[in-house]
């Protein structure tokens, strides 16, 4: 079994050492007493379950805004939340002259984003509240200064709610990547009957000190074990990450991510011809990142405050492009990835060509759901998915296959993030890994 699963015992203990640098302190925290005061204020005039975490930043300017942060789409331009409104939400701290409170409340703290969130703001002296619906989280704007709220001092609980005071702070640091390569695409050589291929994708996260934390080590740890897992089966592994945290090569041009993983997946395109043996090559991709509806999210790794959406149905057009002799194999591990299947009609057409190597796609949630975080607390769609090693899903003698681990992913999660999986029609196997 794998042994990196975290322990929902540790979440007390790290989240009580959350005192962060990057805050500019221009008000200090409340004392405890005052806090619990007004989130139990809070309480009473907005409806919160047990378990969500709640981030609380005042009193604040008259006028301040709270907005999505939102990812680039095509032509770097800023695009709207695809999930329940065609613009980003935002909130607007009234101008009157009231003693106001603003909450980022995080109603699903386990899972990858995006996923339900609300901003709120409260009038201490009046009790009155507004609450808007969002599906990312937010930056904040005051005196026409944008910031991002990081923890300070201790968390505590109202309710079973989990509370931590804010303050003001840089909108996503810049760390450095000096020690990162800029990812190599794969480089030609004499063609080879039956090659196995894997590109391993951890997107990164941004680093913000908000409630949550970020992913972006997460990520690549499931990534690593990933590899391990195709590496020790045969295939040839390329790993990119976008975290800052380690020394993985990177896609580092943040004006470009999107393009340059474009081109990485046309250089191994580029690089299986048909052979002559009646054979298939294997292409693997697996992508474990931050997603929404239409695509998922890949950050700039150096954490800062960029990062681009890839459209699902780009994937797909990048994928179309494989010669009809090379089996396509896709795992995402995102939020709503389900709708890549939807997506990917170029490439699900290879079931149709007279050579038909198939295709196997693998998602850790269905096209409504969310996919867990894999962070304290949860265990991620990847990590059901290596506990599979051990088990014999479809009575073959065979303990571990491809088929085995996905079948485990999918019984740990099926009431949870719902797995999906779509094969070719008359395909037998999902990879050679079957």
């Amino acid at each position: 079994m794998l042994l990196r699963r975290r322990s929902f015992a540790l979440v007390g203990l790290v989240m009580v050492s959350l005192v962060l640098a990057g805050c500019s302190l221009l008000h200090p925290p409340e004392p405890q007493a005052q806090a619990e005061d007004i989130a139990r204020q809070l309480l009473r005039h907005v409806e919160i379950d047990a378990g969500a975490r709640v981030l609380m930043l005042g009193p604040v300017a008259s006028g301040m805004s709270i907005k999505e942060r939102l990812p680039r789409d095509d032509a770097a331009a800023l695009v709207a939340s695809t999930m329940d409104s065609n613009l980003p939400a935002e909130l607007a701290v009234p101008g009157d002259s009231g003693q106001y409170y603003v909450f980022y409340i995080d109603d699903e703290p386990d899972a990858r984003f995006c996923h339900n969130v609300r901003y709120a703001w409260l009038d201490v002296e009046s009790g009155s509240t507004f609450v808007v619906e969002a599906q990312f989280p937010p930056v904040f704007a005051e005196h026409d200064q944008t910031f991002e709220c990081c923890r300070v001092g201790d968390p505590f609980t109202v309710d079973g709610v989990l509370f931590c005071f804010g303050e003001r702070g840089a909108p996503g640091e810049d760390n450095d990547i000096s020690h990162k390569a800029e990812a190599p695409r794969p480089s030609a050589s004499k063609p080879v009957d039956c090659r196995k291929l894997a590109l391993v994708l951890d997107c990164g996260d941004l680093d913000d000190h908000g409630i949550a934390g970020d992913l972006a080590d997460d990520f690549a740890d499931d990534a690593k074990d990933i590899a391990g897992y195709l590496g020790d089966n045969g295939y040839a592994v390329q790993r990119i990450s976008q975290s800052w945290e380690n020394d993985i090569p990177a896609l580092k041009n943040s004006l470009t991510l999107r393009n340059d993983l474009e081109k990485m997946i046309d250089a191994y395109a580029g690089l299986l011809a048909c052979p002559q043996k009646q054979c298939c090559h294997e292409f693997f991709l697996y992508i474990s990142a931050h997603g929404d509806k239409e695509g998922f999210h890949l950050y700039d790794p150096r954490g800062n405050s960029l990062f681009d959406r890839v459209k699902y149905s780009q994937l797909d057009t990048w994928l179309s492009r494989f010669p009809s002799c090379v089996k396509i194999i896709v795992f995402v591990d995102a939020c709503y990835s389900g709708n890549v299947i939807t997506r990917m009609t170029k490439t699900l057409d290879r079931c149709n060509a007279e050579t038909r190597c198939g295709v196997t796609i693998m998602t850790s949630s269905a096209a409504d759901k969310t996919a867990p975080a894999g962070d304290i607390g949860s265990t991620s769609g990847t990590e059901h998915f290596l506990d599979g090693e051990d088990e014999d899903h479809d009575g073959d003698g065979k303990e571990g296959d491809l088929y085995d681990r996905y079948h485990e992913m999918d019984e740990e999660l099926e009431d949870d993030s719902d797995p999906q999986s779509k094969l070719c029609p008359n395909q037998t196997s999902y990879c050679s890994l079957d």
